[in-house]
């Protein structure tokens, strides 16, 4: 799973399953490979605009099938 942030500020990140979970930061302009998603089932991705992990993630985006070659792109507006 390649996690792509096209936005001017740093976004914190949490990817689970079942059977895993990871999370971190990515630099603007920056990615993150997460590889071992790419044959789960049931991903759920989370993007927080600030780094506090106790924030509520105001964007959770729920994948029910994933495999090579698939892509989901998600934008965010910012006035």
């Amino acid at each position: 799973m390649l996690l792509n942030n096209n936005t001017p500020q740093q976004l914190s990140y949490s990817i689970s399953t079942a059977g895993s979970a990871d999370c971190g930061t990515i630099n603007p302009g920056d990615k993150a490979d997460l590889p071992y998603y790419d044959k789960q089932t049931n991903v759920a991705v989370s993007f927080y605009v600030n780094t506090s992990s106790n924030q509520p993630a105001p964007y959770v985006i729920d994948i029910p099938a994933t495999g090579t070659g698939k892509a989901v792109t998600i934008g965010f507006y910012v006035e």
